[in-house]
């Protein structure tokens, strides 16, 4: 999660079919908060595919 985070993430299929992987096996959905609310448009589209 620290790197879709990062300032400079420019999207990365695989990390997030990664993460939507954990959050499918009980990964608290309350985790997805800080993604959708960062700054980064990249990081926000990650976090509403799910």
């Amino acid at each position: 999660m620290s790197k879709l985070l990062a300032p400079g993430f420019e999207g990365d299929s695989e990390l997030t079919f990664a993460l939507q992987s954990a959050f499918g096996k009980g990964f608290p959905l309350e985790n997805l908060r800080p993604l959708l609310t960062s700054g980064n448009l990249h990081t926000q589209a990650g976090a509403a595919a799910f």
